[in-house]
């Protein structure tokens, strides 16, 4: 189950946060951001990332756990001051250490990037073999027709 649309709008309340406070912080526009918690649409991975870097959870415990259920324990608070539309990441205040939250941004957005580019090969291969199973279905009803 999804839970990524009550998950968000239970981060930001949590946190005492407007959607419009959210523009501010993320960069994210509010319409989108209400999309996103009425499930209307889905953040992407990016925005997965962003937002789970800003409140301090996982993307999977955004996606795979109802965070309002106190399972996972989540402090109000524990977001960061940085505004996701800033392609450095770095935060607002720059006595804020965020060079390790840059690097493992990139760091992840290169793993997300090789991790596509392996699904693609692996979606063309499963379509070469389709291919060839294919011929070989052919053939062995050409084999069978020409011995009967």
């Amino acid at each position: 189950m999804n839970y990524t649309p009550g998950n968000i709008s239970f981060l930001r309340k949590k946190n005492n946060l407007t959607q419009s406070e959210i523009h501010d912080r993320l960069g994210v526009k509010p319409n989108t951001w209400s999309n996103w918690e009425n499930g209307v649409s889905e953040p992407n991975i990016e925005n997965l990332l962003i937002i789970s870097n800003f409140f301090g959870v996982s993307i999977s415990n955004i996606i795979e756990d109802d965070l309002s259920d106190g399972s996972i324990p989540v402090k109000p608070g524990g977001i960061r001051n940085y505004k996701a539309a800033n392609p450095s990441m770095q935060a607002e205040d720059p006595g804020e250490p965020y060079a390790s939250t840059s690097a493992e941004y990139k760091n992840l957005r290169n793993t997300i990037n090789l991790q596509e580019q392996l699904i693609k090969a692996q979606a063309g291969q499963i379509d070469a073999l389709q291919t060839a199973t294919n011929a070989l279905k052919e053939f062995i009803e050409e084999l069978k027709k020409q011995l009967c």
